[in-house]
């Protein structure tokens, strides 16, 4: 918009400037630069300033949107502990400079109408003692002095409008930076969300990573280090191992949100590559530890992404159905599957949630289900339930789970521990629990929590 408004005033200025030097060519010249200049001073004086004020604005506000994000995010916390003054302080400063600094901008850029008002008028009284002085003849100078002064009268605002836009701009070139910055080298629409149905990737016998490595950008050392296994198909798998060792990346690999920097991640033999790994993940529900619903309908939440019109509603009940939600819904809800729930799921437990998250990653009937940690918030009771909404899928999907609490892979046809970004140990849960020193010190730790939660 200002790169607009300074294109049309300069097209203004230059036909008043045109005419006015057709009339007179030396006055002309002696107002364009008189006015001209004096904005260009006014620029070259603040423009330092202004972009200072640009950048404050920017970090002020960048500081003011992150103390939102965390005071929304921990606000239980902050009223227990009465800790809320602390960010409202913050809050505040921020706000305050980015007002401060936008009033100072928009001060700066007014600035010269007023200092012009006062040149103008001194320059009509120039005009007439030029004409009196040069020409001699005040019978013509009266319309020619109308003619400057109607020309100033536009004039003035043009170049007011050049100004006030240049400004503007100065102002926010930090924004413009970080725009710049932010989306240099993204398209525009990937082409694969131009694909309104993107057919599945075949997938018949097994998945197989072998030789897998992938380090984090700036990270010291591969996360996932030579790393290679095997799942076959509608088997269940477990993914244990202690914090940091690299379960959460082998699984970000499997969903492809990751790709190998060595080594290769294949599909009953197909390499998963970036031109097929929306193919791929048609094949895969997923289950996150923390399920987000948004406030809406909970058919709309199970069938997250999907318009009202096409959500299929028989696909819901029935992955409810197998999530062990369905019966909650039908006689808890008052409206069943258009109740809205809330705002991230306030009106429900936790045990709720997780069975949405379920629900929603099986609405496709996908063959892969991938459970991360999708357990580890629950209670005992509660967890009982989300796992045996997972055994109702044995043996009809793939399923891989990771999971700290080790009863929760008790069903696992194999469980495969992971120390170190690589695969150390596998087995199923009895020989785990016979001779794994991983397992035995994660199993201790199951029971010093259980006990310290009693």
């Amino acid at each position: 918009m200002p790169l607009t408004q300074i294109l049309s005033r300069i097209f203004v200025v230059f036909f008043i400037v045109a005419f006015l030097v057709f009339i007179d060519p030396v006055l002309a010249v002696i107002i364009t630069t008189t006015l001209g200049g004096s904005y260009l001073a006014i620029y070259f004086l603040f423009q330092s300033r202004l972009a200072k004020l640009g950048d404050e604005r920017f970090a002020a506000n960048v500081i003011r949107s992150k103390v939102v994000t965390e005071v929304f995010g921990a606000i239980k916390e902050l009223k227990v502990l009465n800790r809320e003054r602390a960010f409202f302080d913050v809050f505040s400063a921020n706000a305050y400079k980015i007002e401060n600094n936008m009033a100072t901008s928009n001060l700066i850029s007014n600035l010269p109408s007023y200092i012009m008002e006062c040149l103008t008028f001194g320059g009509i009284l120039i005009i007439v003692l030029y004409f009196l002085l040069v020409k001699q003849s005040l019978g013509n100078t009266l319309p020619v002095i109308a003619l400057y002064a109607f020309s100033g009268y536009r004039l003035m605002p043009a170049l007011q409008g050049i100004f006030s836009a240049v400004t503007l701009l100065r102002f926010n070139v930090a924004v413009v930076n970080s725009l710049q910055e932010s989306l240099s080298g993204v398209a525009d629409v990937p082409n694969e969300w131009k694909t309104s149905e993107v057919i599945a990737l075949p997938f018949e016998r097994k998945i197989q990573l072998s030789s897998v490595f992938f380090a984090y950008p700036s990270a010291e050392f591969p996360v996932i280090q030579n790393l290679s296994l095997t799942i076959e198909k509608n088997q269940s798998i477990g993914l244990m191992g202690p914090t940091g060792a690299g379960k959460s990346t082998l699984v970000d690999l499997i969903l492809g949100l990751l790709s190998p920097e060595k080594g290769s991640f294949t599909v009953d033999g197909t390499p998963v590559t970036p031109g097929n790994k929306l193919m791929w993940q048609r094949n895969i529900g997923f289950v996150p530890q923390s399920v987000f619903l948004s406030d809406d309908s909970l058919a709309a939440n199970i069938a997250l992404g999907v318009t009202r019109e096409d959500i299929d509603y028989r696909a819901v009940e029935i992955a409810a159905k197998i999530a062990n939600l369905h019966d909650f819904v039908i006689t808890e809800l008052p409206e069943g599957y258009e109740t809205v729930i809330g705002e991230r799921g306030i009106r429900l437990s936790g045990g709720q949630r997780q069975r949405i998250g379920i629900a929603r990653a099986l609405y496709h009937d996908p063959p892969v289900l991938v459970m991360d940690e999708a357990t580890s918030a629950l209670d005992g009771i509660t967890e009982e339930a989300v796992i045996q909404a997972i055994r109702n899928l044995a043996g009809r999907k793939t399923i891989i789970t990771i999971a700290h609490r080790l009863t929760t892979l008790k069903d696992c046809d194999v469980i495969f521990v992971i120390d170190k970004g690589r695969i150390v140990e596998s087995g199923t849960y009895e020989e785990l629990r016979g001779g794994s020193a991983i397992f035995k010190a994660m199993a201790k730790s199951d029971v010093q929590g259980l006990k310290d939660a009693l």
